[in-house]
């Protein structure tokens, strides 16, 4: 009963939120840490969204956020692990990069502006990456390849 009640903050998240960070209980688990700040990374997202057709993630798990949180964005797409069976139809070239460097974006779009940079309560391998704008080389469908191959830089 004890080791049930010594581990539960690990296995379940009963804790509030601060307290788990506190107690160092969130670096225990990566899954719980990078989870965190998914709605305000979301909201951030939207916060610069406006005109644009597309929203291009680096992993699946900003992806994830964005998919689950993200009411109201362009369609989100991402090349990593399965999210890249989702590809959406996308007439336009004008995207949101989360996530890309300006290095890697180079192979894929141009007009590179950095928006800010994703906020996460904790640090985790998203947090400090760049949101940013840009315009497609030539259409979602026909970057893929190239957008594919920054993305595992």
């Amino acid at each position: 009963m004890v080791t049930f009640s010594f581990s539960l903050p690990t296995n379940l998240p009963v804790l509030p939120l601060h307290t788990a960070i506190h107690q160092d209980v969130v670096r225990a688990r990566s899954d719980y840490q990078d989870e965190l700040g998914w709605p305000a990374l979301a909201a951030q997202v939207r916060g610069v969204a406006d005109g644009a057709n597309v929203v291009v993630a680096s992993n699946y798990g900003e992806a994830g956020a964005l998919e689950l949180f993200g009411h109201g964005l362009p369609p989100i797409a991402s090349t990593d692990v399965t999210f890249r069976y989702w590809r959406p139809a996308v007439a336009g070239r004008r995207a949101i990069l989360v996530g890309f460097p300006k290095g890697t974006a180079s192979g894929f779009c141009r007009g590179y502006t950095r928006l800010s940079r994703i906020q996460m309560p904790t640090a985790n391998q998203e947090r400090g990456l760049p949101i940013a704008r840009c315009t497609l080389n030539a259409g979602l469908a026909t970057e893929w390849s190239r957008i594919r191959r920054g993305a595992r830089l």
